[in-house]
């Protein structure tokens, strides 16, 4: 992200919010069949191999991606008198495959609602083809939905950014505008190591797209939420709280279907994720026996109708299989002659061994497999820093698990953070206190389970802790705080006061100097100190937006600027940063704080109803103890 001024993050808020005001839009049903066979065989020789539902928006361009070609289709609905089912659709169709010998169909078709058409055959390999049907069906009225929709050529709402391989595309103020270095770094990371693993490289940037939400007007494959587009090379995901697809196999798709061209699923996602995990879930699923025979999944049709997790984790594991024990050359040419219908005669021809037989060498090689600690761990990491903290948690756990003694400590402490920002504070605490039986001296280690004490409600338990925290470590200005924090709720003032100041001789970062000065303006509200109050709050608000420029990605810097401003009783300047933090931030104990003081902030205004709606919120989620308790006591108050 680019700028940082605040106040641009609302025209954003207010388009994702806002619907088409096209009402009464009509919307269809495309299904698209792709049947494989040769050119001159009868239409019985030809079979299924892929299968796509698409939703269209009557009079708006859609496209789809299947096998090797995007289709690009616009529906018109000629009205008539009659019942729908009786109605013409009119469709503008453009078709491309891939190269190298990229072939075209353009048509504008009159069809009946729900009849099936052919709309051709085109050429994919030696003398195969693939036949294209489709069948277009009026949603019925009951059916109709407006929905929100971006322009993606719209310069006026899409922020436009470039690195060594991608041209990213987001909307402005999004999410993923300000983790915009964080995607960046990640996905060129990605992008070098297959330029090393396979000699590898594209000469054009690839179109990245981050979307806010799953729209209709996109293809979705939902067993990713991903679409890709390789004549326009062009990649779509979210990027949002709750989805981040940043992290699928979409832009290594669409760089093997641009540059090696069709090859059945299992084989380009197979190789697209080669680089990952594939092994090593792989090997859990055969010691769990839920591996799928790979024969049921050569047909792009089936194999995309098995979940992910078992499906592309055993492609990613047997392509890497491949490419490791027989040579990437091999594999290149396996990848150029195979199609659908040919997977195990092509499979047999080039490695001179049967599917069956591949498969056992294979089987036979997860059995023996262990993956480095490392490499477990750069994987669990990437999870953990997207905030996907339950598969976070499954990784580090695997990692404890085939960690040696004297590496212990190397998983513990990132799955207790795991922990403990997924709002499962108990096993949190479980975990620092098995790092402290491994080494005790760590204050820090003492003062994160301090922490989660304290969100436990276990109070006096934690004021040991952090005691003993600051016996090992008298620099530790975060138990200092807590301290503070606790003597203030056991009206023990002046020992708040002593352990906040004491905190504040020795804070080295803004984050912990506005917490201090938040603290201390409450302390002073209530001794009825104006005059420090004041100063302590406006210490915060200066040193809460200094953290917000400096780190403003995090929703943390916008709770202390809001809470700075609730302290000073600006309540409309409160609003607007407490309101971007419940934007960004996802970790539940922070996630909880801010809508407590959301709630502060509406009933401080007068709006009861919305104070009442972030209290609750604040007791639906696994909020810190302490703000349960106050979210009850202003419930109360009502």
């Amino acid at each position: 992200m680019r700028k940082y001024l605040f106040f641009s993050f609302f025209p954003f808020f207010f388009l994702i919010f806002i619907f088409d005001e096209a009402f009464c839009s009509q919307y269809l049903f495309l299904e698209i069949k792709v049947e494989e066979g040769f050119e001159k065989s009868p239409q019985e020789a030809f079979q299924l191999i892929d299968y796509k539902r698409l939703i269209l928006k009557e009079g708006e361009e859609s496209f789809s991606f299947q096998e090797n070609f995007t289709l690009y289709v616009t529906p018109t609905i000629i009205d008539t008198p009659f019942a729908d089912s009786s109605k013409k659709i009119f469709l503008s169709l453009e078709l491309f495959t891939l190269g190298p010998e990229v072939q075209k169909i353009v048509k504008e078709m009159l069809v009946e609602n729900g009849k099936e058409l052919s709309l051709g055959t085109v050429r994919i390999k030696d003398e195969r083809f693939f036949k294209i049907k489709l069948i277009p069906t009026i949603v019925s009225s009951e059916e109709r939905r407006d929905e929100k929709e971006y322009d993606l050529n719209d310069t006026n709402i899409w922020y436009s950014d470039v690195s060594v391989g991608f041209s990213f595309h987001y909307l402005k103020n999004s999410l993923a505008d300000f983790d915009w270095n964080k995607n960046k770094g990640y996905l060129e990371s990605e992008y070098g190591k297959f330029e090393k693993f396979l000699n590898f490289s594209i000469p054009t940037k690839m179109e990245y797209y981050l979307f806010p939400d799953k729209l209709d007007q996109i293809p979705w494959d939902d067993r990713f939420n991903i679409a890709i587009d390789p004549v326009k090379n062009r990649t779509l995901v979210i990027y949002s709280q709750k989805i981040k697809s940043v992290d699928s196999p979409a832009a290594w798709m669409l760089m093997f279907y641009q540059y090696w061209g069709y090859a059945p699923a299992l084989v380009v996602e197979g190789l697209s994720g080669s680089l990952g995990l594939g092994h090593w879930y792989s090997k859990k699923l055969k010691q769990r026996n839920e591996l799928v025979p790979l024969v049921k999944l050569q047909l792009s049709k089936d194999y995309k109708s098995y979940p992910p997790q078992i499906a592309f984790y055993e492609a990613c594991s047997f392509i890497r299989f491949l490419i490791d024990t027989y040579g990437l050359g091999k594999f290149k040419r396996f990848y150029n002659e195979v199609t659908d219908l040919t997977f195990e005669k092509t499979l047999s021809s080039i490695y001179g061994k049967s599917l069956a037989k591949l498969e056992s060498e294979w089987l036979a090689f997860l059995d023996k497999y262990s993956i480095l600690p490392p490499d477990l761990s750069y994987f669990a990491e990437i999870k953990f820093n997207y905030g996907d903290y339950e598969e976070a948690i499954t990784l580090f756990t695997d990692l404890l698990n085939i960690s040696p003694e004297k590496e212990k400590m190397n998983a513990l402490h990132p799955l207790a953070n795991s922990y403990f920002y997924a709002g499962e504070y108990k096993k949190a605490a479980q975990t620092y206190q098995e790092m402290i039986k491994i080494d005790s001296t760590k204050g820090g280690i003492w003062n994160a389970l301090g922490n989660t004490y304290y969100l436990l409600g276990q109070d006096s338990l934690a004021e040991k802790v952090f005691l003993k925290a600051i016996t090992l470590d008298t620099n530790l200005c975060d138990s200092y705080l807590k301290l503070g924090e606790f003597y203030f709720s056991e009206k023990r003032y002046n020992d708040a006061l002593d352990y906040l100041k004491k905190g504040e001789t020795i804070a080295t970062n803004l984050q912990s100097l506005t917490e201090i000065n938040l603290n201390l303006g409450e302390i002073y509200d209530f001794l009825g100190d104006k005059e420090k109050k004041e100063e302590s709050y406006k210490n915060a608000l200066d040193f809460s937006k200094k953290f917000a420029i400096s780190i403003p990605e995090s929703g943390v810097s916008y709770l202390l600027v809001g809470e700075a401003y609730l302290g000073l009783d600006s309540t409309t300047q409160a609003l607007d940063y407490l309101k971007m933090g419940e934007f960004l931030e996802q970790r539940a104990f922070f996630k909880g704080k801010i809508l407590l003081a959301l709630g502060k902030t509406y009933q401080k205004r007068g709006d009861e109803v919305l104070a009442k709606k972030y209290f609750e919120e604040v007791l639906t989620i696994p909020s810190g103890e302490k703000e349960k308790r106050m979210a009850k006591e202003l419930l109360g108050d009502q």
